[in-house]
């Protein structure tokens, strides 16, 4: 016997067929979109990691400061499978057509004053502390005998060679 289905029931039982595929489909674009949003994760960290050693190389100023921050550059790449050449260069394109950002903007006009001082101050202390780093011979080229007198001429006081 020949039954007959109407339009409606051969599409509810198509639908009921396919029923499995769709929800399948659903766990599946679920499952895509959890390792696009990783991903997308973890690019974005990697960006932030390599805007602060690109930032790192732009601001380097003396020469060791400068391999240093390439030998970064390097190792990132080395860590993420790249070509160290090549982002090297990458990075260097960039650094070109970025401009620098003015960090004095940031500051307050009274602020802006204090600026130079401020700098004199840090580069004095780091003579100061590379001096006392190298105490020994820091003493023996100024003729200076203890660390008192030391002290004393790292003060801006006269000491014997002044």
């Amino acid at each position: 016997m020949l039954l007959r289905m109407s339009r409606r029931t051969r599409l509810l039982i198509q639908l009921q067929k396919n029923q499995g595929s769709i929800y399948e489909d659903l766990h599946i674009n679920k499952e895509q979109l959890k390792i696009t949003k990783s991903e997308l994760e973890i690019a974005k960290a990697r960006n932030v990691e390599l805007e602060a050693l690109l930032q790192d190389k732009s601001d380097a100023k003396t020469p060791k400061e400068k391999s240093e921050a390439a030998a970064d550059i390097k190792a990132y790449a080395e860590k993420h499978g790249l070509d160290a050449d090549t982002l090297e260069e990458f990075a260097s394109v960039v650094l070109a057509k970025v401009p620098k950002q003015d960090t004095t903007v940031l500051l307050s006009p009274e602020e802006k004053q204090e600026l130079p001082t401020l700098r004199d101050k840090d580069k004095r202390a780091a003579e100061d502390a590379d001096i006392l780093k190298n105490g020994p011979g820091v003493k023996s080229q100024l003729q200076i005998h203890d660390d008192a007198e030391l002290q004393k001429v790292m003060a801006g006081k006269h000491g014997p060679t002044g």
